[in-house]
């Protein structure tokens, strides 16, 4: 992989830097429990990650008879609670970004998880001290929902970055379009639980100490 002189890197949450799929594949299943529907999957939660919790939580609860809004109730006060029980990070996350940390760059997460979601699983795994910024989905003040830029551009300026100094990272095909709906160069985690949608990215991870070779 060639080398660019990147300073600003900016992740995704949810199949990026943690595998949280069991954690929120149980807090749907309670939140459907509770309107005695059947569980369903890992695989099929895992399928719709990536665009928040309200979109999560609609695409789960495709029954006619169910009670969305409760849904989505019931989810977060589970998911809030429960949030770093199974959840782990993907191997070489931590390393990485401290490597990346001692050289100084600027390290951002923005995710469509809601932002009193995210940032209490990114403290609680140890991560926030590397972070200069956090910003989740439902924080209307700095931005919108990936594929919109907002939320990139926002860091970027934030921390007088030009938009070619900065490199998104995810795993799913909503960082690929926010960074490409801004002219950002990303890195698509082939190891996540998202999907490419056959986008083009400027680079393929398989591993995420693999970005050690590009940043």
């Amino acid at each position: 992989m060639k080398k660019k002189n990147y300073s600003c890197v900016i992740y995704d949450l949810d199949g990026t830097l943690i595998d949280s799929s069991l954690d929120l594949a149980n807090a749907i299943n309670f939140a459907r429990k509770e309107q005695d529907l059947k569980p369903i999957t890992v695989t099929e939660v895992i399928a719709y990650i990536g665009g928040g919790a309200k979109n999560l939580v609609n695409l789960c609860f495709h029954e006619k008879n169910s009670d969305k809004d409760r849904a989505l109730a019931d989810f977060k006060k589970y998911y809030a609670e429960n949030c770093v029980v199974e959840t782990t990070f993907y191997e070489g996350v931590l390393e990485t970004i401290k490597e990346l940390h001692n050289r100084g760059i600027v390290q951002a997460v923005a995710t469509n998880k809601p932002e009193n979601l995210s940032k209490p699983i990114i403290e609680k795994l140890g991560l926030n001290q590397f972070m200069s910024i956090i910003i989740g989905g439902e924080n209307k003040q700095k931005c919108e929902l990936k594929p919109h830029p907002a939320t990139l551009e926002y860091i970027a300026r934030k921390f007088n970055k030009d938009i070619n100094e900065c490199l998104m990272v995810g795993d799913n095909h909503t960082d690929i379009e926010a960074a490409h709906n801004c002219n950002m160069d990303v890195a698509f985690c082939a190891f996540g639980l998202g999907e490419h949608n056959k986008l083009d990215y400027t680079y393929r991870i398989s591993k995420f100490s693999k970005l050690l070779q590009i940043v």
